[in-house]
């Protein structure tokens, strides 16, 4: 039982706060380094997810054929045939003597739908469409594709109408657009595919080949006007071209040849077009441009910590300084406080430096190679040390390289082999970063795996920091305790003291009266 001053009149709860707030120190400098390892936790785990996102864009960009050795489709006349080249088109040009047709889709038109010689609508049940008392209508529809024949029944009550009809068939496998044309009544059934095919799926030469849109005889085909004999049917067509001399044909206007894809825009019978295709040196500039900017913008962000001042005055701010502070100076001071929290730190400078490494060795090519490392292309370190090994580009030498031997600075980046200098300048810098993601999450945690504390050193710490202070948190309560009972026990004593003197003092008035 806890007595607060009434024989005293002192403010005991008051003293005892003040004394608990010297012995909880320890407490508090305690809470302050286990806040100083989250900072540094949350600051090595940024840089683990820049690496993270660096490792992954070297493998989107740099490591990518199709952006290292990106060609573009180049044409005599857009107007008639338009090109986009492969990474593997192939060198050397093509003629497009002529294109006699074009690909087209076949249609089948049915003819128009009427009810008592209205037009009918898409509203218009099956039942009134028909003049039937059947219960139920079947509708088989055949179409031809390049993957073969298909062939569905559909099956539809009296009461569905003709909207449901075309919904059906738009939705289904077989290939068809279904469009109703509410002036006319009639009902356009289209293939999206162009060009001609037979019941296996191969293309259909010289045009001749069989209806590629085919509807059973049935009640509810006849209604529609579609069935054997009715109907008006626009033929579709493969693409008849000659390549260099060669009469082909192809059942798309967009089909592809040694790596370029053409696509066929107009008939033509003269003025023939020549085709190929040529290094695209810009987009090929534009990827190493931006792996060498990702990196010189970690270089200098990873430089910018390990150099950074450490202000070992500014503490962590405990609770009680906190609520003296205004936001705006919580937010000043922790910035200070938190500076330098990797300077000069083994792990960033040990990987940084593996990354430097394997950015200027030259990589072991073979005979015949025309360059083997960064400055034979035009990137070199700056002069500024300071920079600590960012990359400068001479664009004028990348890209006359580039336009030179785009293979050559393919495998300059990208080449693999057993031994470290056998293997490409984005493939090392890959390999480093792996490493030194593996370090940090060792150290920091975040990823691979280590997300408990138990598993990354500074969370070890923070661990071990807990327990002791849920132990000197238990000693505290025990000090706390002691410090009432002795204050209690001097306002008992305090009490019968006075307790006494008031009884003296009785007996002396009583006396004297």
């Amino acid at each position: 039982m806890r007595i607060s001053g009434f024989a005293t009149g002192m403010d005991i709860n008051q003293m005892v706060t003040d004394l608990m707030r010297a012995e909880r120190m320890p407490v508090d400098r305690m809470q302050q380094n286990k806040q100083l390892l989250e900072w540094r936790m949350e600051e090595f785990r940024t840089i683990n997810r820049k690496l993270e996102t660096f490792r992954t864009n070297i493998f989107d960009g740099v490591f990518r054929s199709a952006n290292m050795l990106a060609k573009t489709g180049t044409s005599s006349d857009e107007s008639r045939v338009s090109v986009t080249a492969a990474s593997n088109a192939q060198p050397g040009t093509m003629r497009i003597n002529s294109v006699s047709s074009l690909a087209e889709s076949e249609a089948l038109v049915s003819e128009a739908l009427t009810v008592s010689g209205e037009t009918a609508t898409r509203q218009t049940t099956l039942a009134d469409l028909t003049g039937s008392s059947d219960p139920e209508f079947t509708l088989e529809v055949t179409t031809r594709t390049s993957s073969g024949e298909k062939n569905e029944t559909f099956t539809f009550a009296s009461t569905d109408k003709v909207d449901d009809v075309l919904k059906k068939i738009n939705s289904s496998d077989l290939g068809l657009n279904a469009f109703f044309d509410t002036q006319t009544g009639q009902i356009s059934f289209s293939r999206e595919e162009t060009g001609l095919y037979d019941e296996n799926g191969s293309l259909a030469m010289g045009g001749s080949a069989d209806a590629q849109i085919a509807f059973a005889d049935s009640t509810l085909a006849s209604a529609f006007g579609v069935q054997e004999g009715q109907g008006t049917r626009v033929a579709g067509s493969n693409a008849v071209v000659n390549i260099n001399g060669i009469d082909t044909e192809r059942g798309t206007n967009t089909f592809t040849e040694n790596g370029l894809t053409i696509t066929l825009r107009d008939t033509f019978s003269s003025d023939p077009v020549t085709i190929g295709s040529a290094t695209d040196t810009d987009k090929i500039f534009d990827t190493i441009m931006d792996f060498v900017n990702e990196y010189n913008e970690l270089v200098e962000h990873v430089n910018e910590k390990l150099r950074e001042d450490r202000n070992r005055d500014f503490r962590p701010l405990t609770d009680d300084q906190r609520e003296a502070l205004s936001e705006r100076e919580i937010e000043r001071w922790e910035e200070q406080a938190m500076s330098g929290m990797l300077r000069n730190d083994r792990i960033l400078r040990g990987g940084f430096d593996q990354f430097r490494s394997a950015m200027y060795t030259p990589v072991s090519l073979g005979e015949g190679s025309s360059f083997n490392q960064l400055a034979q292309i035009g990137i070199t370190t700056t002069n500024n040390f300071r920079d600590g090994g960012k990359l400068e580009v001479n664009e004028d030498r990348l890209r006359a390289k580039i336009n030179e031997d785009p293979d050559a600075v393919f495998r300059l980046f990208t080449a693999d082999g057993s031994s470290q200098s056998e293997k490409g300048l984005a493939r090392r810098i890959r390999e480093s970063a792996n490493s030194l993601i593996d370090s940090i999450a060792r150290e920091a945690g975040g990823s691979r795996g280590r997300n408990l504390n138990h598993q990354f050193t500074l969370g070890r710490g923070m661990d071990q920091i807990d327990d002791r202070i849920t132990n000197f948190e238990r000693r505290l309560e025990q000090v706390e305790q002691r410090y009432w009972s002795q204050f209690t026990a001097m306002e008992k004593a305090v009490a019968q003291s006075n307790s006494q003197a008031e009884s003296l003092f009785a007996q002396m008035y009583g006396g004297m009266m």
